[in-house]
């Protein structure tokens, strides 16, 4: 984990102190970006899972318009007749990313 902290003016003129946390894994790949403003909690700005589920839905959906549905499942390594593969073989296929 890494954070920085820095003060940044305001419209108005005041400053406020910004703090981002950096979170990676044990390959040193960046998984999680936070952002804490004053003194309000962090919340987050970036998350590795997030995005590849994301571009996982996006890539099964372009392969789903020109390829049968067990093709597409086995490029991306999911089991068709599980009713819960998608989202284990995500995870599965995030954890590999990470």
């Amino acid at each position: 984990m890494f954070d920085l902290t820095s003060l940044e003016a305001d419209d108005d003129g005041s400053s406020s102190k910004i703090s981002m946390r950096y979170t990676y894994d044990r390959s040193r790949h960046r998984v999680l970006v936070e952002q804490k403003v004053a003194a309000k909690r962090f919340s987050i700005r970036w998350d590795r899972a997030h995005v590849v589920l994301e571009r996982l839905g996006k890539l099964e959906a372009l392969l789903a318009e020109q390829l049968p549905r067990e093709k597409v499942a086995a490029i991306l390594g999911v089991d068709c007749q599980s009713s819960s593969g998608r989202s284990d073989q995500s995870a599965e296929l995030i954890a590999r990313v990470n």
